[in-house]
């Protein structure tokens, strides 16, 4: 029997300002498998938060995410289904469990007791290198992104397998 992967997650969104919201999402299973969605605009959403340096990074217009998002209910009910509350690790815990409450917010699914996944940084799987944590993932981020010039930066799938990749690495390659 293999391991179980850690989940790792992410969020791209309209801007970082208040009033920001979830417009991509991805997030890997434990056994490796990465899933995603665009997220539709909700009408709780402040359309006036959009920031246009946000659109040029990622590359999601409004108008796209209106014809090929997916309603927040639609999207959380897989998240739930497929992590089924385990711990998901992600690079920007700064902003993703903010972007992650809205969502599930706008989508009315009810938040059961260990339902809601517990997010935790993503550096943290990359304690025991002897370099420090956090650059020692940005540091396997940059040579993966390197190497596989497929990756697309600011796109939630890419950097889901990013951070998967790099894990994987460090896994096989300790310190």
């Amino acid at each position: 029997m293999t391991e179980a992967l850690p989940c790792f997650l992410d969020i791209e969104a309209s801007g970082l300002e208040p009033g920001s919201f979830p417009v991509e999402i991805a997030w890997s299973l434990r056994d490796g498998t990465i899933n995603g969605a665009l997220v539709r605009p909700h009408p709780e959403f402040d359309m006036d938060s959009w920031d246009p340096r946000a659109e040029e990074l990622h590359g999601l217009s409004i108008d796209y995410l209106e014809q090929h998002g997916e309603d927040a209910g639609v999207i959380i009910s897989r998240l739930r289904a497929g992590t089924q509350g385990a711990p998901m690790y992600c690079d920007a815990i700064a902003f993703d469990p903010h972007w992650l409450e809205i969502l599930w917010m706008v989508s009315g699914a009810w938040i059961a007791r260990g339902d809601y996944p517990r997010l935790l940084a993503a550096y943290e799987l990359f304690s025991d290198v002897s370099e420090a944590p956090i650059q020692a993932m940005e540091r396997l981020r940059e040579a993966i992104s390197r190497d596989d010039r497929s990756l697309r930066p600011h796109r939630a799938k890419d950097d889901v397998r990013a951070l998967l990749t790099a894990y994987l690495m460090r896994k096989k390659n300790p310190g």
